[in-house]
């Protein structure tokens, strides 16, 4: 039975969705018995509806016993006998069509693991006819069958009950799309919707209003697991947050994409189930594809300047970095928790007592804020350490158009331009250094620090213009003033 779950990681994935899989012994060959052949769920790969692990396996079976360059080299005919030598195993009790195919073949001894009724029980879709009825109305044939029911369902369920029910067991080796891709980061942008709307209302939430807000949160990290599942696929990444790439793990690969479009799908769904009933669902949902759209386009502009394949600082400069920056990442990160919280609170298009549009109000700060956040990503990319930023900075090695490398360009001179264009995004021994030595020479430490002070005094100076109120509904400036004092002279 262990041999019929082998089979599923053998030829497709250690979790496929369709996980049935079957294998044929010759029990007579002594010992444990001899592995003949396996098989699993092959409908959709050869788009054969009939091709069930127990039929793939069967077939799999008379290939191998008439090869005439294989072990047993039969005839036809004798390879139709020697199916009465034969046992078969499956994980989950055949449908009738292959509990049909296992007494026509006539084997030996058919062993099944989880039942056609636990499957119907955990949402599969299957013919209720048992295998048990399939051999009762079989007793006229001229062979017999021993009927062997529920070995290791213990271990044969788990692969069959994760499907359509959330709070399964995955099996060993698989993981679910949302807990390996949603879960595990800090968790920051979703948690900025709750201390956002608290602000902007002066108060603690109930418990009604904080789970509306929390939705919204983690409508922002979908988003986030859908463009980090993606730019892993693009980027060919390897590791994200300390584990593989989703795409990395042997049953995924480029059903990522798929995911990745699940994951941004689920948003939509989310938000019409809590919200549809609000006065500002549309401007919400409105919201998120705006912003989708503009990580989209900061996403390209990216691809298209620091391919990781070709390396051409021309296409580099610092008005380049700067539109990726903003539109790959201050939007969606810093811009769409605060414009969430904003209609959530019902801050309208424009205040008629203030003359202020608090919406590009809030965008004037929120742009600079999320661009000033990646500079800092940058900076620590070169000069963080490993127990700062819980990694080791590849932005050299990786061609990465980084404020770094841009601003070194602006102030290198012919022979350090030479150096950065010969060395910069390569593998070799010794050229990661060479472009962190000219990186040193135009003095990149200074000209942070100065750019970090000048992005302080701006951004400061852009909340000042929000006047100071108390009132419910209007925008305050402890929402903006929050985010500049956790990002501020940050180490990690």
């Amino acid at each position: 039975m262990r041999r019929a779950n082998a089979a599923l990681a053998e030829l497709s994935s250690p979790c496929p969705f369709a996980a049935f899989g079957t294998a044929i012994v010759n029990h007579t060959a002594g010992g444990l018995g001899e592995l003949v052949c396996i098989g699993i769920n092959s409908n959709s790969l050869h788009g054969d509806p009939t091709l069930h692990g127990e039929i793939a396996a069967i077939q799999n079976c008379s290939k191998v016993l008439t090869d005439p360059a294989g072990p047993y080299k039969l005839s036809p005919g004798d390879a139709i006998s020697a199916f009465k030598q034969l046992s078969l195993y499956t994980n989950a009790e055949s449908c009738p069509m292959c509990a049909s195919a296992v007494r026509w073949a006539g084997f030996r001894e058919y062993i099944y693991g989880t039942s056609i009724k636990a499957l119907i029980d955990n949402g599969w879709g299957q013919i209720s006819i048992s295998s048990k009825e399939i051999f009762r109305q079989s007793s006229a044939l001229s062979s017999n069958t021993s009927f062997i029911p529920g070995i290791l369902t213990n271990e044969t369920n788990p692969l069959f009950f994760w499907q359509f029910d959330v709070n399964a067991t995955c099996p060993t080796g698989c993981s679910r799309n949302l807990d390996y891709n949603v879960l595990g980061g800090k968790l920051n942008r979703g948690m900025s919707v709750i201390d956002s709307v608290e602000i902007l209302l002066g108060r603690s939430l109930t418990d009604a209003e904080y789970g509306k807000a929390a939705v919204l949160g983690w409508c922002i990290e979908l988003f986030q697991a859908f463009c980090l599942v993606s730019d892993d696929v693009m980027d060919k990444c390897h590791v994200r947050r300390t584990q593989p790439c989703w795409y990395r793990l042997p049953h995924v690969r480029l059903i990522a994409v798929n995911d990745a479009c699940m994951l941004r799908s689920a948003i939509f769904h989310l938000l019409k189930k809590c919200f549809r009933q609000e006065t500002y669902y549309v401007d919400v949902l409105e919201l998120f594809h705006d912003v989708s759209f503009n990580t989209d386009m900061g996403q390209l502009v990216d691809l298209i300047t620091a391919s990781e394949d070709t390396v051409d600082l021309s296409k580099f400069s610092l008005e380049r970095h700067r539109k990726i920056v903003v539109f790959k990442t201050a939007y969606y990160s810093f811009y769409l928790p605060v414009a969430l919280a904003m209609r959530f609170t019902g801050i309208l298009d424009s205040d008629p007592a203030t003359a202020i549009r608090p919406y590009r109000v809030a965008l004037s700060i929120l742009i600079p804020l999320g661009e000033y956040f990646q500079v800092q990503d940058d900076w620590l990319d070169y000069a963080g350490t490993v127990e700062q930023i819980g990694k080791v900075g590849t932005d050299i090695i990786d061609n990465k158009c980084s404020w770094c490398i841009n601003t070194a360009l602006a102030l290198a001179n012919p022979e350090q331009r030479a150096i950065l264009d010969a060395n910069y995004g390569g593998k070799g021994r010794g050229q990661e250094w060479k472009v962190k030595k000219v990186f040193e020479e135009v003095g990149i430490a200074e000209e942070y620090a100065k750019y970090e002070d000048d992005a302080f005094r701006r951004i400061t100076g852009l909340i000042e213009i929000i006047p100071e109120v108390t009132k419910v509904g209007e925008l305050k400036r402890e929402v903006f003033v929050t985010f500049l004092q956790k990002i501020h002279k940050r180490l990690m």
